[in-house]
C-alpha cells in the first residue's frame, strides 16, 4: 500500500505525515480504518490500552 492509498484512511498526507514522523499518534478511527481495509483482527489491535504504533518505546 503507498502513501497515496494510505492517506484517505488516516486523515489526509498532513495527518499521515505527522504520524509516521512519531510527532502524532493514531486515533481509534485511524486504527479501526486501517485495521477494516488491511484485514487484521480486532484481537490484534485490542491490548492492554498501551500503544503499539510507537516502535522505540
Amino acid at each position: 500500500m503507498t502513501r497515496a492509498e494510505l492517506a484517505p484512511l488516516m486523515g489526509g498526507r498532513a495527518r499521515m505525515s505527522e504520524s509516521f514522523a512519531g510527532k502524532r499518534r493514531l486515533s481509534i478511527s485511524q486504527i479501526q480504518r486501517l485495521r477494516e481495509v488491511l484485514g487484521v483482527p480486532g484481537t490484534l489491535s485490542s491490548g492492554s490500552g498501551q500503544s503499539a504504533v510507537h516502535a522505540s518505546d
